[in-house]
């Protein structure tokens, strides 16, 4: 880690949900400068090129389209050289690998913590490489069948009706009450939900929502609600 007297390195934030890269900027900002937040893969080499950021956290996709070629395609030019965090939900070692090729420094999936994501900043300032998990950990469970991708964000049914309620309003109580939960379940789903996007507060989460809310209560009418929940 640095040291507390060293310059703070300058971090640019993208991804293609403004309210999850404002999140992800609000983690990182006690510990980094935070010089600009990107939603648009068409401004992304532009403002890389006019900000000169260190770090650049950095989502795989683009509303579908992929913005590892952009990437690999600036840095093979010249046209910009920060260090490259990627931060994605994609957990595929295709992506990992993909991502390295490209030029990557770090490759994380979203829902680590913000000191995994500040140890993966520094190390990638070091010059170092830092995977998704170290050599000797094992991989993650695969997902319930019942999970419900919402555009690269997996969420499972009960989560989606958490969030569903919370944004109409209801208290963590009324929403335990509504759905025979404890006060406990709630939490859990609601910080389920936060790792998934990676922010850490509920007001950006429910922003999230209903940016979201006609996909999400399309998936959890598919998804058939208390199954796997």
């Amino acid at each position: 880690m640095r040291s507390p007297s060293s310059p703070r390195a300058t971090v640019l934030v993208a991804d293609d949900h403004k309210v999850v890269a404002e999140g992800i900027a609000e983690c990182l900002r006690p510990y980094f400068d935070i010089v600009g937040v990107v939603d648009i893969l068409e401004n992304l080499v532009g403002t890389i090129a006019r900000t000169r950021p260190q770090v650049v956290v950095l989502d795989v996709t683009f509303g579908g389209t992929s913005s590892l070629p952009v990437i690999k395609h600036a840095v093979d030019r010249g046209l910009i050289a920060p260090r490259i965090i990627v931060l994605t939900a994609h957990e595929s070692a295709a992506f990992e690998r993909a991502a390295f090729n490209a030029g990557a420094d770090a490759f994380l999936l979203k829902g680590v913590g913000t000191q995994q994501l500040r140890l993966a900043i520094e190390a990638a300032l070091q010059g170092r490489r830092f995977g998704s998990a170290p050599p000797n950990q094992k991989p993650a469970a695969k997902l319930s069948r019942a999970s419900v991708p919402i555009d690269g964000v997996v969420l499972r049914p009960r989560q989606i009706r958490v969030l569903l309620l919370m944004h109409d309003g209801y208290t963590r109580a009324q929403v335990a009450e509504e759905m025979g939960l404890g006060k406990r379940g709630v939490d859990f789903h609601l910080a389920e939900a936060r790792k998934q996007l990676g922010v850490r507060k509920l007001h950006v989460l429910l922003r999230w929502v209903a940016e979201q809310r006609v996909a999400l209560e399309e998936a959890l009418r598919g998804g058939r609600e208390g199954v796997g929940g």
